[in-house]
């Protein structure tokens, strides 16, 4: 999974978006960052994310993320996973 920065405009994040009426969680605007719960939780993505504006992002592929993150903290694959792992348990 990759993730996104949102550069321009503002994003939609929906729960259940292929259904009848889809919950809105939010908007993501410009600076924000779409896809990382999917990123760093290795799981499916769990929203959908629609522009309601015209808009902009900046693609980034996971596997580049991941290595630029790991040099500049200076740990491995399995030190990030840990990180992660502590992280999303609060």
């Amino acid at each position: 999974a990759d993730i996104h920065i949102v550069q321009s405009g503002r994003i939609a994040v929906y729960k259940e978006a292929d259904q009848p009426h889809p919950t809105l969680l939010g908007y993501r605007g410009v600076g924000e960052i779409i896809g990382e719960m999917s990123l760093l939780g290795s799981q499916p993505r769990s929203a959908t994310v629609i522009a309601d504006q015209d808009s902009e992002v900046l693609r980034i592929e996971a596997g580049e993320f991941l290595q630029a993150f790991c040099e500049i903290e200076g740990i491995d694959a399995e030190g990030f996973q840990r990180r992660v792992r502590r992280w999303l348990r609060g």
